[in-house]
C-alpha cells in the first residue's frame, strides 16, 4: 500500500513528529510512505518539500503574508500544484492529511482537485482550524460562532493571526464549501473533546474516529504506586504535579 501524508512539516514539532514515525511504521510494515511538507527540512526517507526556499526569512515571509492578508490557507498555489502532481506521480492508495495550515498551501487548489480525484482520504485534525472561519481554538473566548457561519472574529489575534482584516464569514463559507465535498473521507480525532466539537460543526456527516495520540509504552506504563513512592522517598508526602508545555 502507498501511504501519503500532507502536514506543515516533517519531524519538526508535535505533527512533524508524528507524521515521521507514522512513515517509518509504514516502512517497517513493507508499506511505501511518503511526507509532503511545507517548512524547514527533514532527512526522512521519501520526505518531500513543497516549498523551495530553505530560507528562514521567505519561511517568515510566507507567515507574514496571511498576517497582512487575513487569508490563511490560500497563498502558494505553486506548492498545491507541486503537490498534485507528486499525487499523480505516486498514485497513492491513501492520502492522510494532518495540518494543512500555516499558510504552504492552497486549499482552495488542493481540495479542488481532491474531490474529483477519487482517493480515499484521512484526516487527522489535531486542532479546530478545518471547521472555523478563522482560528484553530476558541475555547478562550467562548465562541461558537463556527456552528453556524463565523463573522465579526472575537480571537483574530490568536493563531492564525490576522492584524488587519476579519475574513472569517468569507473563510468559513469557503471551507465548508470545499470540505464537505470530497465523497470518501474518515476523519480521525485525538480527543473525544474533539469528536465532540465536529458533531456541531459543518463535518459532522463524515464518518469519523478517535485515535489517541501514542506514547511509548517502553517508557510509559502503568507501575505499582508503592514502587514509585519508595523511589522518590515520598512515601509519607502528597504531591501536587502541575505540567505544562
Amino acid at each position: 500500500m502507498r501511504v501519503l501524508q500532507i502536514n506543515t512539516t516533517c519531524g519538526n514539532g508535535s505533527t512533524g513528529r508524528a507524521a515521521a514515525i507514522l512513515s517509518e511504521r509504514l516502512e517497517s510494515s513493507g508499506h511505501s510512505a511518503y511526507v509532503a511538507y511545507g517548512y524547514y527540512d527533514s532527512n526522512l526517507k521519501n520526505s518531500i518539500k513543497l516549498l523551495e526556499s530553505k530560507s528562514r526569512r521567505k519561511v517568515q515571509c510566507e507567515l507574514l503574508k496571511t498576517r497582512i492578508t487575513g487569508y490563511h490557507g490560500f497563498t502558494n498555489s505553486k506548492a498545491s500544484i507541486k503537490l498534485i502532481n507528486l499525487i499523480k506521480e505516486i498514485k497513492p492508495d491513501v492520502i492522510h492529511l494532518r495540518n494543512i495550515h500555516s499558510g504552504y498551501l492552497n486549499i482552495e487548489v488542493l481540495f479542488n482537485f481532491l474531490k474529483d480525484a477519487n482517493i480515499p482520504i484521512v484526516w487527522t485534525l489535531h486542532d479546530c482550524w478545518s471547521f472555523t472561519g478563522h482560528c484553530a481554538y476558541f475555547s478562550s473566548v467562548g465562541c461558537e460562532k463556527w456552528k453556524t457561519g463565523c463573522n465579526n472574529c472575537p480571537n483574530l489575534k490568536s493563531y492564525p493571526k490576522s492584524w488587519f482584516f476579519d475574513r472569517s464569514e468569507e473563510q468559513w463559507l469557503i471551507k465548508k464549501e470545499l470540505f464537505t465535498k470530497i465523497p470518501n473521507i474518515t476523519l480521525v480525532t485525538p480527543s473525544k473533546w474533539l469528536y465532540n466539537l465536529v458533531e456541531d460543526s459543518y463535518l459532522s456527516h463524515y464518518y469519523r474516529v478517535v485515535i489517541a495520540n501514542a506514547i511509548d509504552v517502553e517508557k510509559f506504563r502503568i507501575i505499582d504506586d508503592l514502587e514509585i513512592r519508595e523511589k522518590y522517598n515520598i512515601i509519607d508526602k502528597k504531591i501536587v504535579l502541575a505540567v505544562a508545555n
